[in-house]
């Protein structure tokens, strides 16, 4: 082995991982190579490009240490959050500064990008749907998203679960109900033992959208339309045809009380809030 401190690179150029935390190709490591003499440190930090801090992905700052003879790599901590918004790939710049007693690499930066893993389930492959996004390069021009790229789910007969994830129990992040008129409907609400909810009077919220549900939040009212206990109950829900999307919002004690997106299922006039991602 050369008696030299070594050299400090990413094991790839490129990484990929999925919003929910599913890598497509190997981790994020830095490898030591060509010398372990001595010991040696890096610091590890990543410049968003379309990924945002806080919405896509936590912040990564991150020292990696190797003693006197070690080679080994080291990982780096990534941690994506998954939201309900149909966003395509998200990308960061990952680099390698404040080096101490080894050297970089001539290439000191790798590219993460995190990628939506959708599926589809469809119980009626006859329906035809198409659902247009907002194109935030383009705002006033909407663009199709295909039916085989969105995680769709449809309930048996009051409207569709949207967003699902891939449990394949049918629990998804948005609900669009099936109105041809302004409806009241009774729900009952209820909490699964596992969704761990900050107990408060606006524990849980209710939102309606006038278009399927965005990451730049076009068309969401602005005001919850029910607010609810961390236990749930019995709720009155107004929809309309205009206003026919929900989704549910629940103080996450892990995220600092902010409210998180839960899944949930519709069975009949009955709601589970069942986890978070």
């Amino acid at each position: 082995m050369p008696i030299a401190p070594g050299i400090l690179q990413f094991s790839q150029p490129i990484y990929r991982i999925t919003e929910s935390g599913e890598w497509l190709t190997e981790r994020v490591q830095v490898l030591r190579t060509d010398g372990a003499t001595g010991n040696v440190s890096v610091k590890v930090n990543a410049k968003t490009e379309t990924a945002t801090v806080g919405k896509d992905i936590e912040k990564i700052s991150q020292t990696l240490t190797w003693a006197d003879g070690d080679t080994t790599p080291k990982f780096v901590d990534i941690k994506p959050i998954q939201d309900m918004y149909i966003e395509g790939e998200e990308f960061a710049t990952l680099s390698l500064s404040g080096i101490k007693g080894a050297k970089y690499a001539s290439v000191k930066t790798a590219q993460l990008v995190i990628s939506e893993k959708v599926n589809v389930a469809i119980q009626n492959p006859s329906d035809s749907l198409i659902i247009l996004v907002h194109n935030e390069n383009q705002p006033h021009i909407p663009i199709g998203v295909k039916l085989s790229d969105l995680k769709r789910f449809f309930a048996p007969t009051t409207g569709q679960m949207l967003c699902t994830d891939y449990s394949h129990d049918g629990a998804g992040k948005v609900y669009e109900f099936n109105v041809s008129s302004a409806t009241e409907i009774e729900l009952n609400i209820q909490v699964s033992p596992q969704l761990n909810i900050t107990p408060g009077a606006n524990s849980i919220i209710v939102h309606r959208w006038n278009q399927l549900p965005n990451y730049q939040q076009h068309g969401k009212e602005e005001t919850a339309i029910i607010k609810l206990t961390e236990s749930g109950g019995q709720v009155r829900l107004n929809v309309t045809p205009e206003y026919k999307w929900i989704h549910f919002g629940c103080r996450n004690p892990e995220k600092n009380n902010m409210y998180d997106v839960p899944f949930f299922t519709i069975n009949g006039s009955t709601v589970n809030l069942l986890r978070y991602d």
